[in-house]
């Protein structure tokens, strides 16, 4: 939510709660409110010599999202003005909560509430849980965040400075109060200030360890946000708890391979530790993809294996473990590189990539426990495991009879580990079984939606969209491909959104330099009338023919030849790239249209593509012509 935006809302919210308080017979006005003498400035936060108004509250909350460049009159007297509930330290968020109930006519200023203490425990999954009840939280994480409110009887907003990330947790209702798990949020946390429902300060108790610690190992799949289609988009999965030696990993993960295609896996931190510390590091790192086991359509459409080892049986030389078990976690045991798909269906879409098991040897570490004996190699398997929202869909808890009773599904899964990898082997029964000790969160790539980064029909990006300039370019990256695109932090792919001129969810396709000519003549169609049309062509002695009236043609041809334009009504423009000429056939001009002959060349045709005159798909079928028909175009959104 972005400031302007929160500040809108709560003077909304607020003003409504002043009108229901007036009508109930209490105070708003600052010459109402009686109580000790205070300081000439306190309450009055903006310095218009009006204290306690509704202003001075938004004022302060916006303080809290976006620090103390708000106060932009007197920054010293506008930050000592704060201290509306006189416990002599400003700026605190118990001081928001007084003046919300002052302006409310719910308490006098500088009344100095009772403090109180609470204790504050942090989650593995970013769970942030307070022991008792409080009526507002200020939290800031190092970097950017997404937090999630857990508590239902409250508010949040937040904002990122570009720094940190500041988090308010607050209500508009007097009295209102939360407990519990109040909020989930991953990342490292600068600071946190809790306030009671009476505007009084609270003295907070982090407690250090985290919930559900009985797990050995927590092991999490990052999520990326506001990807942009076309571009590489970095996933690390880290290792967030360990209280055992880690030794191995084998990861399997599923993902989508229509949206993201993946590229590479590097190394974590076992394997390049930080400042050169800790040298021997880890031995090996291999990974395996585009691999899906014997599961068939069960299974994910792209499935990635990564496996590390920490030593292996190459020399006398190993790992210096007492370095490496001791490095500061979270850490990265790998990060994956995926590019994001440009198809304009998947925008404003999470793609989860998420943890998979085709056995009970997927998804599982190797550690040697802390407690004697030493050096004897456990497998943890999963015990919980959690989708990339955090919902539990897996506990090892209640597979097997040690571990308590309940139901199972079978391999390939999502859920984890199953009952047959617990149960004791009756053929080898002092076998070590698996141990159900590690947690896996999955996460994905929530991909950006398009109005913010593109301009449709701007594709050169002057922000003067559908003009003859970018039917230019557009027709360059026909014949010279995308290098043609070169504009923007983001180049190609701003250029390349703006090029769904017809509103279709594809771009790069010649119905939208069709459609964008259509505009640029005056004669476009709405694009919700464009019809999917089905036609056939032919080629015979080089003559390139197709059997319906046709808008433009692409064709890509083998080799460097020279084409020759048989249609009049129509140009030619075209590229050898090293390979294969690229031959773009159009015109801007109303009415500029073509059927049966309308290219010859001299070499193998590759591909051909066609557009309708109002800048429609084409399915284009080689001969034996179909009977010509026309279908209403899907809309991609």
């Amino acid at each position: 939510m972005s400031t302007s935006q929160y500040v809108h809302s709560s003077l909304v919210v607020l003003l409504l709660a002043v009108i229901l308080c007036v009508l109930s017979g209490c105070s708003t006005e600052p010459g109402d409110i009686t109580g000790p003498d205070v300081n000439e400035n306190l309450g009055d936060i903006n310095l218009n010599s009006i204290p306690y108004e509704i202003a001075d509250a938004l004022l302060l909350m916006n303080y809290f999202l976006n620090g103390s460049e708000v106060f932009e009159v007197d920054e010293t007297e506008q930050a000592a003005a704060t201290d509306v509930n006189g416990d002599g330290v400003p700026l605190g968020v118990a001081d928001l909560v007084y003046i919300l109930r002052v302006v409310l006519g719910d308490a006098v200023p500088n009344a100095v509430p009772q403090p109180d203490s609470a204790r504050v425990t942090f989650g593995n999954r970013g769970e942030i849980t307070v022991n008792k009840s409080v009526g507002a939280a200020f939290l800031v994480f190092e970097g950017q965040v997404k937090p999630a409110l857990l508590a239902d009887n409250v508010r949040i907003s937040y904002e990122f400075d570009g720094v940190n990330t500041r988090i308010l947790v607050f209500s508009f209702s007097v009295g209102t109060e939360f407990s519990g798990a109040f909020l989930r949020a991953v990342g490292n946390l600068v600071s946190i200030d809790l306030a009671t429902s009476e505007g009084g300060r609270v003295n907070v108790i982090q407690d250090p360890v985290p919930a559900e610690t009985d797990s050995v190992f927590v092991v999490e799949i990052k999520k990326a946000y506001d990807a942009i289609q076309g571009t590489h988009v970095d996933i690390p999965v880290t290792l967030n708890v360990g209280y055992e030696y880690l030794r191995g990993f084998d990861i399997l993960i599923g993902y989508d391979a229509s949206a993201l295609i993946f590229t590479a896996a590097s190394k974590g931190a076992l394997y390049t530790p930080p400042f050169g510390i800790c040298d021997p590091a880890w031995e090996y790192f291999n990974y395996r993809y585009n691999w899906n086991g014997d599961c068939g359509d069960q299974c994910p459409s792209a499935l990635l294996r990564v496996v590390g080892i920490g030593n292996t049986n190459d020399g006398p030389v190993s790992p210096d473990y007492t370095c490496l078990d001791a490095l500061p976690k979270p850490y990265e045991l790998f990060k994956l590189d995926f590019l994001v798909t440009n198809d304009r269906t998947y925008e404003c879409q999470f793609v989860p990539v998420s943890f998979y098991w085709m056995d009970c040897g997927d998804n599982s570490l190797a550690y040697d426990p802390v407690a004697p004996p030493n050096y004897e190699a456990v497998q943890g398997v999963s015990r919980y495991v959690y989708t990339y929202d955090n919902t539990k869909i897996g506990d090892a808890d209640s597979l097997s009879s040690d571990y308590g009773l309940g139901m199972s599904t079978d391999f390939p899964t999502y859920t984890g580990v199953q009952t047959v990898c617990l149960e004791p082997d009756p053929l080898r029964p002092s076998r070590y079984r698996p141990v159900p000790s590690v947690d896996f969160l999955s996460g994905g790539v929530g991909i950006a939606c398009a109005n913010p980064i593109d301009h449709r029909g701007d594709i050169n990006m002057n922000d003067v969209a559908n003009e003859i300039a970018d039917a230019v370019l557009f027709s360059n990256y026909f014949i010279h491909g995308l290098g043609v695109f070169t504009i923007g932090t983001d180049a190609p792919a701003g250029q390349v959104a703006a090029t769904d001129v017809n509103a279709d969810g594809l771009t790069l396709t010649l119905a939208d330099l069709v459609y964008l000519t259509r505009i640029i003549v005056g004669d476009a169609i709405q694009p919700e009338m464009l019809l999917l049309d089905i036609v056939g062509y032919s080629v015979n002695d080089g003559v390139i023919s197709v059997n319906q009236t046709m808008g433009a043609a692409f064709v890509v041809v083998e080799g460097n030849v020279v084409p020759i334009l048989l249609a009049d009504s129509m140009d030619v423009i075209h590229n050898f790239d090293g390979t294969n000429t690229r031959i773009l056939v159009s015109r801007i001009e109303q009415g500029a249209s073509f059927e049966g002959d309308f290219l010859q060349v001299n070499g193998n045709v590759i591909t051909v593509e066609f557009a309708t005159y109002e800048g429609a798909q084409v399915l284009a079928i080689r001969e034996p012509w179909p009977a010509p028909r026309t279908y209403p175009l899907i809309r991609r959104f």
